[in-house]
């Protein structure tokens, strides 16, 4: 467990005190329509798909999957009731106990701890996963908890095993790479939206009450919990691939905006190295 003087346990303080209120269901960060219901569906939906592209709906039916950073269940609720099993964890304990209540009518193996910041609480820390991934997460933090957790992650990922996650792109690196999305064929496990989810009007704007939307770009002193450090390309694919041994990590990086850059990383099977 993290000293409670921790750069982790202050971060998990942080989050634990903006999920009691009333924004929580919308990332427990500030949004446009968090209290939308449309909006909150056709948001998760669209990022489930985006999170899940190019991972066939069959190999995801199969997948041990783990979430870091599970909120309050946004995703988990999609991706749980379509994989094999789904472990999640997060720091912000009222946030697990929403997650639990979200996830447990879709998916009732599921499991969803809280975690201390450093990476996956036991036992999943002990297990094998075919799909890891971090959504809206890294860009919350420092390089060295991203490191830290980013270490205990790849531990537990099976040979051809894949980790997706976001990092924010340092905006004076003029880098562009477009090597994520050629992954696993075959029907997707998320197409577009389906019939059930509304796309009407556009989602109600936030009351007077509702916390202020902080662009990405804010500096961190404006906003010490939500930027996390500015990744230059070719820093974070040697960072990542210093995760394993020679050879061992397939890394790919596309950045789509500026601002994001989203990483698989894959470990490739002994037989294949």
């Amino acid at each position: 467990m993290a000293d409670d003087d921790s750069e982790e346990a202050a971060l998990a303080r942080a989050w634990e005190e903006r999920a009691r209120s009333p924004m929580q269901r919308f990332f427990v960060a500030s949004h446009p329509g968090w209290s939308d219901e449309a909006a909150w569906e056709r948001c998760a939906w669209r990022d489930a798909a985006a999170l899940m592209f190019g991972v066939g709906a069959d190999r995801l039916a199969r997948a041990r999957v783990l979430e870091m950073g599970c909120g309050v269940g946004r995703l988990a609720r999609l991706v749980a009731a379509r994989a094999a099993k789904y472990d999640g964890f997060d720091i912000a304990p009222s946030m697990v106990a929403d997650a639990v209540r979200t996830v447990a009518p879709v998916a009732p193996t599921a499991e969803i701890l809280v975690g201390d910041g450093s990476g996956p609480p036991p036992p999943f820390d002990e297990r094998s996963y075919d799909l890891i991934y971090a959504w809206a997460v890294f860009i919350h933090v420092s390089r060295d908890i991203a490191m830290r957790n980013l270490a205990a992650l790849v531990k537990v990922l099976a040979p051809d095993g894949q980790l997706r996650a976001q990092f924010f792109a340092d905006l004076t690196d003029p880098t562009v790479t477009r090597a994520y999305f050629d992954m696993d064929q075959g029907p997707p496990a998320f197409e577009s939206l389906p019939d059930d989810v509304s796309v009407g009007a556009d989602a109600e704007e936030p009351g007077e009450d509702a916390p202020e939307v902080v662009a990405l770009t804010a500096s961190s002193e404006e906003r010490p919990d939500y930027i996390g450090h500015n990744w230059r390309i070719d820093e974070l694919r040697a960072a990542l691939e210093g995760l394993g041994a020679p050879g061992e990590l397939d890394v790919r990086l596309e950045r789509l905006e500026p601002r994001i850059v989203y990483a698989l990383v894959r470990r490739i099977p002994s037989r294949d190295r």
